[in-house]
């Protein structure tokens, strides 16, 4: 993700590093809830602001960059996390924060905010429902997708979760329609992710595919800003190409997973079961992006 030049004076001062924790004494204006902050002389630190405290800004070290320390001083960017988007996202592979994973050059000419409301309010047509044609005679029969809904498969280890994706992937994509698969891994193995990837480029099908990963390696942080970026992707080609999305989710507990860890490292203190005080409202608002930003969703869950 590009760092945009710094013109601003310091706004703050670190005085405090737990886990991935980060307290700025704040001494200049006040930054945006979102907004990232940087440091001189490090590029690659990615700091969000997450909320205010007694003076003090709590960031969230994105990528658990050991080079911070107490004393150095932070700036504001004005920006908040971008993914690309667009043409030229199709058959890559991205992370959270919209950096290449299968090695190809970085796409910085279209941009979008992962946190900004696409502001549409309906995508539906007509009230009338339709059906979505897998082309897998025992899903088209027994329990048929509607365009516009979300259905999730509940399985457990090697039971052909990931195979089922990967033929609908196909399916879907294949033929002279404008369908797209946007297709997000949350807390995967890499061996996994890996492999998925190398089907669909064996398969000829990674073409017509968009891929972010936030795999078992990543921060929870990264794991939990992936969903929300997959979707800001999808987004663009529902608004602006009016294309069919067909839009998986690898799985959706690894993201409620994603979120306690995160919030355990804030120091936050967990609702009754024990999950993140925020994974309601986090969790609405992935699922009322995907209901208004995409035609067809595909949740995978343990």
């Amino acid at each position: 993700m590009p760092t945009p030049d710094i013109l601003e004076q310091s706004i703050g001062t670190i005085t405090s590093l737990r886990g991935l924790m980060v307290e700025i004494e704040l001494s200049g204006e006040l930054p945006d809830v979102k907004e990232l902050l940087s440091i001189d002389d490090l590029e690659d630190v990615f700091l969000e602001v997450n909320y205010f405290r007694d003076g003090k800004a709590i960031c969230i070290n994105l990528n658990n960059n050991t080079a911070l320390a107490c004393g150095q001083k932070v700036k504001r960017t004005h920006t908040k996390v971008t993914v690309p988007v667009g043409p030229k996202t199709m058959g890559r592979v991205f992370n959270a924060l919209g950096e290449p994973l299968d090695e190809g050059e970085p796409i910085n000419e279209m941009r979008k905010s992962i946190v900004e409301p696409s502001g549409i309010k309906n995508y539906r047509s007509s009230d009338k429902m339709e059906m979505l044609e897998t082309g897998l005679k025992v899903i088209d029969f027994l329990t048929p997708f509607v365009k516009g809904r979300k259905i999730g498969i509940v399985g457990g280890a090697g039971v052909g979760k990931t195979v089922l994706t990967m033929e609908m992937i196909h399916n879907i994509t294949q033929g002279k329609n404008s369908s797209l698969s946007v297709y997000c891994g949350v807390g995967e193995r890499i061996r996994e992710g890996n492999e998925l990837y190398q089907t669909l480029k064996e398969t000829d099908v990674l073409k017509n595919t968009v891929m972010y990963f936030g795999q078992m390696d990543s921060t929870p942080a990264i794991r939990s800003m992936v969903a929300p970026a997959a979707a800001t992707a999808a987004e663009y080609f529902r608004d602006e190409e009016g294309r069919d999305i067909l839009f998986f989710v690898d799985n959706i507990y690894r993201h409620i997973q994603a979120l306690t860890e995160l919030s355990t490292n804030l120091g936050l203190t967990p609702s009754e079961g024990g999950y993140s005080p925020l994974v309601y409202s986090e969790l609405r608002r992935l699922q009322i992006g995907i209901r208004w930003a995409h035609r067809y969703s595909f949740h995978k869950t343990p």
